[in-house]
């Protein structure tokens, strides 16, 4: 999880997607890996820039993440909680370790 400055239509559906986004949603796609992201921006710009999502997380072998964002502080990016049960069994995948 992070900040990623990768933007998608999967995840940020009223922001155009860039190269980053491109890879990272492919990569996810073709490794079976998922993105978890909020429904709100997490980024907003005080300049004429659009709001965007670019904190989510990727995870594999997590069956349910809640992910909210939090306008609580003065920076341009508001805090992203994830929540996640751990009481669920999750579903079995062979995950690949990668390194960048």
């Amino acid at each position: 999880m992070g900040d990623f400055n990768a933007k998608h239509k999967s995840w940020n559906p009223h922001s155009r997607s860039n190269s980053c986004g491109t890879q990272l949603y492919n990569f996810t796609k073709n490794c079976g890996y998922l993105i978890s992201a909020p429904t709100e921006p997490t980024t907003v710009p005080r300049n004429a820039r659009r709001p965007a999502i670019l904190d989510f997380a990727v995870s594999c072998g997590i069956n349910k993440i809640l992910v909210e964002t939090h306008a609580d502080l003065s920076s341009d990016h508001n805090p992203v909680q994830f929540i996640t049960e751990t009481n669920t069994k999750p579903y079995t995948h062979n995950c690949t370790v990668f390194t960048n």
